[in-house]
């Protein structure tokens, strides 16, 4: 993995070598080294873990203003969507009540209604709501089951659940008893 910069791969080398030390000390029974060793080595981690920390923030802020500009030029370049068959439709009939209402003589009415019609326009098509994956895992999850209901208390009981079932059956039986 090469996406890490040069000081994070230089403290993992001297952590390394820091760990080979701390080794050696514990060998040779020179506590006191390895005790001193070890300090290092966790400074080193500290430092280490700062820089990825700081890579990382970098990156994330370079992914939000890469997202951020594309949300902007994905709606600066698209119109409203064209109104779905339903809507269209209504916007057809005051369309053509306009139009009655207009040659009729009324026209504030009719004028009302070519408002109407012009903001189901702009409204265009209503976006439809997208599953959710995990609603849906759910879901099929628990239909996936199949499930026969208890003579005795109605308790929905597993058909693969031979071991449990009865037990269940036992205690929901004695408790509502």
């Amino acid at each position: 993995m090469q996406n890490q910069s040069k000081e994070v791969l230089e403290f993992s080398k001297q952590i390394k070598e820091k760990m080979k030390e701390i080794d050696t000390f514990d060998f040779d029974g020179n506590t006191e080294g390895k005790i001193r060793a070890t300090e290092e080595v966790d400074k080193l981690k500290e430092q280490r873990a700062e820089e990825q920390a700081k890579l990382l923030l970098e990156a994330f802020n370079k992914d939000r203003v890469l997202l951020v500009n594309s949300l902007q030029t994905a709606t600066q370049s698209t119109a409203p969507a064209a109104p779905d068959a339903r809507t269209q439709e209504m916007i057809n009939e005051k369309l053509k009540k306009a139009e009655e209402l207009g040659e009729s003589g009324m026209i504030d009415e009719a004028q009302k209604l070519l408002d109407e019609a012009e903001a189901l326009k702009k409204l265009g098509a209503r976006p439809q709501p997208v599953p959710d994956s995990a609603k849906m895992s759910t879901h099929v999850q628990i239909t996936d089951q199949k499930l026969r209901l208890c003579d005795i208390c109605g308790a929905f009981l597993s058909v693969y659940d031979r071991l449990l079932g009865p037990v269940l059956r036992g205690l929901l039986l004695q408790l509502k008893n």
